[in-house]
């Protein structure tokens, strides 16, 4: 069956007026013409091989006129030019090319109806913008931390950008929703939360995805992908990100005698059975050092995770945290874990431990076969217990539900020990969980209480002020 005539096509020049090939789009700088396609003047080779004469578009197709950009059909003429529909920019160059063609001297033929073609098939849609930004992301480094951008980070982002497409569709490049800068957080504040259709996405996931998307306009409105200044989305205020929910001394003290009797319980039953790397025992281990370091140290779950035994300091009392990429070796159907972590801004850091962490984390490195494990949550043979976090969280998760203790299931032990530490001092709050501003630990990581001393330095510095007025 013989191809569709085609009568243009969009393509992509050079400063030097040299063709950009479509790979290139991207990474050179240039301007948008159209490519005319003469069918009716073929020589004997042409009509042989279907080949067509092809010419740049001049303006209003006078023979003596430059060539036309492309971008001067999509705007209406006036001092506030607005985006043409995609059919009304088709059928105004349809119309000048049958000029050029009179006036080459051939009487042209063009079925419209067969002919409305868009600008640039591949980019036309806001999702194509979206792919470049994504092999952006991978070819570049972060400018605050000048490293690769984390596989994890990009994927966020993606979602980002598929719940924005949830609002408004994957419409056409350059041709925005109407107010969309206005009431974007009206419209993502009503799309369902991902995990329970139930509930809506959280005020923070509106704010992220916001600030993502934001970075994207602004990037594709710099490298000229669309016309016009870059769009700014307004953002709910940063303020609005919810307490965190912090279990009580109570229950903290209830997930770790539970967890203790337990392996004191199962030590009995295992005693004299066959080693085996995923039993009952090894499984309330693993939960006891996840909760410990969790409270105790206000470590971060992909901390926990990611942990090897050599970043465990003994002798100096610390707990590194150091970027990670190595062999976490393999799951229970026999296939590989890669454990990759990225410590906060990519920085290493490290946790003092106190007396109580210290005991607990020497007795249980002498339980340990050292020649074979590898990692804090190792399964005894160089395997980490869990394929990924996602993990972790779900099985702290089910011990949480199953003692009725609330919140998330390490985040809130972090807050938790702040909250410990607030009484005595709010900075040593801020040093232990590893904060860069005091403002995140007192502002999201405590409850509404005050400190318990505060009523008796109240009391002190008002009674100064009266000693020396008297």
């Amino acid at each position: 069956m013989p191809k569709e005539r085609q009568e243009y096509k969009p393509f992509k020049r050079d400063s030097k007026g040299n063709y950009i090939p479509e790979k290139d789009h991207n990474s050179i700088k240039g301007e948008w013409y159209i490519r005319v396609f003469v069918h009716e003047d073929k020589n004997g080779s042409q009509q042989v091989h279907r080949n067509a004469k092809r010419y740049l578009l001049p303006k209003d197709g006078k023979l003596d006129e430059k060539p036309i950009p492309y971008k001067d059909f999509l705007y209406t003429k006036g001092k506030k030019p607005k985006l043409r529909s995609e059919t009304a920019v088709a059928k105004d160059i349809l119309r000048t090319i049958k000029i050029f063609k009179q006036n080459l001297g051939l009487e042209s033929k063009i079925d419209e109806s067969n002919h409305l073609q868009s600008f640039v098939q591949d980019p036309k849609r806001i999702s194509y913008l979206w792919s470049l930004y994504e092999k952006y992301l991978k070819e570049t480094v972060s400018i605050k931390t000048f490293e690769d951008f984390d596989e994890s980070t990009i994927k966020n982002r993606g979602h980002s950008f598929r719940r924005y497409k949830q609002i408004y569709g994957d419409h056409i490049i350059d041709n925005f929703p109407k107010n969309m800068e206005r009431d974007f957080m009206l419209k993502a504040k009503k799309l369902p939360h991902k995990k329970d259709s139930s509930k809506r996405v959280s005020v923070m996931t509106v704010r992220s995805d916001g600030i993502t998307l934001n970075q994207f306009f602004e990037w594709i409105s710099k490298e000229e992908l669309v016309q016009g200044r870059a769009k700014k989305l307004k953002l709910p205020a940063k303020s609005l990100k919810p307490q965190t929910v912090i279990p009580s001394l109570d229950s903290r003290i209830r997930i770790e005698s539970t967890l203790t009797k337990l392996i004191e319980k199962w030590s009995l039953k295992e005693r004299n059975k066959s080693s085996n790397r995923t039993s009952e025992l090894k499984r309330y281990r693993t939960l006891l050092r996840i909760y410990l370091l969790a409270d105790y140290c206000a470590l971060r779950r992909e901390e926990i995770w990611s942990l090897p035994l050599e970043h465990i300091d003994l002798s100096n009392r610390i707990i590194h945290i150091k970027p990670v990429d190595a062999d976490g070796g393999t799951n229970k159907d026999g296939n590989k874990i890669r454990v990759k972590f990225n410590s906060k801004s990519n920085r290493p850091d490290f946790v003092i431990m106190e007396d109580y962490v210290y005991k607990f984390l020497s007795e249980d490195l002498k339980s340990r076969d050292l020649k074979k494990e590898v990692w804090y949550l190792d399964k005894g043979d160089g395997s980490n217990w869990f394929a990924s976090r996602d993990g972790l969280t779900k099985a702290m998760t089910r011990l949480k539900k199953d003692l009725g203790v609330e919140g998330k299931p390490c985040h809130g032990f972090r807050a938790a020990r702040n909250e410990d530490l607030f009484d005595e001092n709010p900075y040593h709050g801020k040093e232990h969980l590893r904060h860069a501003d005091i403002q995140t630990t007192t502002q999201h990581y405590t409850s509404e209480k005050k400190p318990a001393g505060l009523i008796n330095s109240l009391n002190k510095t008002t009674k100064k002020r009266h000693s020396v007025s008297s």
